[in-house]
């Protein structure tokens, strides 16, 4: 019993240690990779930020055409609420 506690506990070291190593080499690809990625973002972006600003501007425009068509649907929905409200107290009063 005493041998199998030590063959886990020596198995659980290894398994660690193997974690610890895949960690740290993933940790490497990932930097590397992430570095690349810098380098090429900061070229590309002055050759598009022309082409970005016009897709921001017109998701924009699009955003708040959504917005002020929600905001209509609200107003008119309180709006509606209010005049059967007014309508049920008049009811009761009669």
């Amino acid at each position: 019993m005493l041998q199998m506690l030590k063959n886990a506990r020596r198995v659980a070291k290894e398994k660690a240690a193997q974690a610890g190593e895949f960690l740290r080499q993933k940790s490497a690809e990932v930097a590397i990779g992430t570095g690349t990625v810098v380098a090429s973002g900061s070229s590309m972006a002055q050759t598009t930020s022309s082409t970005m600003e016009t897709a921001a501007k017109s998701g924009i425009e699009a955003a708040q055409a959504s917005g002020l068509t929600v905001g209509g649907y609200v107003v008119a929905a309180v709006a509606a609420l209010v005049v059967v409200g007014l309508v049920i107290a008049m009811v009761k009063k009669l």
